[in-house]
């Protein structure tokens, strides 16, 4: 499977999203349109290409155009929901319409998901890149875990 990754910063709080989409079109159409977000908010993020889709439909990764990933501050200074509610105007901009449901993933709103990819719950100062490589988990259809709390949950979108 092949990504292209953009700048994946540490520390990173395990928490992430994915925009749904079905080609490599349609991930550079979406970066495309979040990209000045990202960058501004100091994101990290990856898209599929043409042959993550090829290798991966109908599998449980199937669908995963964009990943964006959060640092740890993002949750802790309370600026999720701007960042969210900017990337769901950016896609309205764009009339980007596609959606279906990512397995493992807790639907935010139309394309976009999310879920905690980690093994223990978030901690203050997030996880560098040797913590997360122990701590990853793959997603069993799970989008959280036991204790971790959700700062998704209050978002309105």
């Amino acid at each position: 499977m092949k990504f292209e990754i953009k700048n994946i910063k540490y520390p990173l709080s395990g928490w992430k999203i994915h925009i749904y989409g079905e080609n490599e079109k349609d991930s550079r159409l979406v970066y495309s349109s979040i990209k000045d977000l990202i960058l501004q908010n100091n994101l990290s993020c990856k898209i599929a290409l043409q042959t993550f889709f090829e290798v991966t439909h109908k599998q449980k990764q199937e669908g995963k155009a964009v990943t964006v990933y959060f640092p740890p501050e993002v949750i802790s200074e309370n600026k999720l929901e701007k960042i969210i509610q900017g990337l769901k105007k950016d896609l309205e901009k764009i009339n980007y319409k596609k959606d279906k449901q990512i397995f493992g993933d807790k639907k935010l709103s139309d394309s976009i998901y999310y879920r905690y990819e980690l093994n223990i719950p978030l901690i203050k100062e997030g996880f560098g890149e040797r913590a997360f490589d122990v701590h990853y988990r793959k997603s069993e259809g799970n989008y959280n875990i036991e204790y971790n709390p959700d700062p998704f949950e209050s978002i309105k979108i």
